[in-house]
């Protein structure tokens, strides 16, 4: 698939700055972020800096299976170059 028609979103950098993950996802496709949505994604950026939720999720909570992920995602974190957790 040609690099301009996807983007990889890292979670952590979109949960510390999600309107800046945003501009430049909108950037990536052309899309212009009107003044009003600006606006809201700095007050989300604010809230999310602030937010701690207490909770921690293991992967067979949610049903999932470790090996079964890392299998079926490799090719992502082969392009990543990512060390599998």
């Amino acid at each position: 698939m040609p690099s301009n028609r996807y983007l990889v979103v890292d979670f952590e950098n979109f949960v510390d700055s999600p309107k800046r993950e945003i501009e430049r996802i909108y950037k990536q496709f052309g899309f212009e972020i009107s003044a009003d949505y600006l606006k809201i994604l700095e007050e989300e950026t604010i809230k999310a800096r602030d937010y701690n939720s207490g909770n921690n999720y293991s992967l067979s909570d949610m049903g999932l299976d470790k090996n079964k992920l890392i299998q079926e995602y490799q090719p992502i974190f082969d392009s990543l170059k990512q060390d599998l957790p």
